[in-house]
């Protein structure tokens, strides 16, 4: 058990009652102190997981574009997963999945309908 963990186990001893407000305030400070020294230790605010020239897209999906171009900076041109994902985004190979993806619902539709 960590000194951390035997500092909060002694705190939840001392309280009067379960769920005296001091406890919990005081167990919610010594959590929050060790989520900012292990913070400090890789570095803090200061360490910007992206590298120059990057941006973070958000939410977003990628374009193809974006994929392509990501793709290039970390495998290089030539590599085979360049060409796993041209395959992939070849025109062909999407208008097969969505062809799957249409049957798949049509089955879907015909097997609710057998059932009623």
């Amino acid at each position: 058990m960590s000194e951390e963990e035997k500092k909060i186990d002694n705190i939840e001893l001392e309280a009067d009652e379960p769920g005296d407000p001091q406890c919990i305030e005081e167990g919610v400070e010594a959590n929050e102190s060790n989520l900012r020294e292990k913070f400090a230790e890789v570095g803090g605010f200061d360490v910007d997981p992206l590298e120059e020239g990057e941006h973070r897209q958000g939410f977003a999906i990628p374009s193809t574009a974006d994929e392509i171009a990501d793709a290039k900076t970390r495998w290089g041109d030539g590599s085979w997963q360049m060409k796993l994902l041209a395959f992939i985004n070849s025109d062909f190979v999407q208008k097969f999945l969505v062809g799957l993806l249409i049957l798949d619902v049509l089955v879907l539709f015909v097997e609710l309908g057998e059932s009623l």
